[in-house]
């Protein structure tokens, strides 16, 4: 079976183009997200929904752990306005 797929960058500046960090292969399953900045705040958190508009943050560096599928995922994600 192939892995979920988790960008590492997204764009969302409004161009069409990378505006939505979307999860890919996530089999129609539950998911669990949570966003951290760089300080360790959570700026975001949802369930099953395998995209993200980037609303309310700013560009930078941020921390996720995603659950999905019995697993744990986590690693760093760029936003970039």
């Amino acid at each position: 079976p192939c892995a979920l797929i988790i960008p590492n960058i997204f764009t969302p500046n409004g161009d069409g183009v990378n505006d939505t960090w979307e999860l890919g292969n996530t089999k129609g399953l539950p998911l669990e997200i949570t966003l951290f900045n760089v300080w360790g705040m959570k700026v975001a958190h949802w369930k099953n929904s395998p995209s993200w508009d980037g609303n309310n943050v700013a560009s930078g560096v941020y921390f996720y752990i995603i659950k999905h599928d019995g697993e744990t995922f986590k690693g760093t994600l760029s936003l970039y306005r």
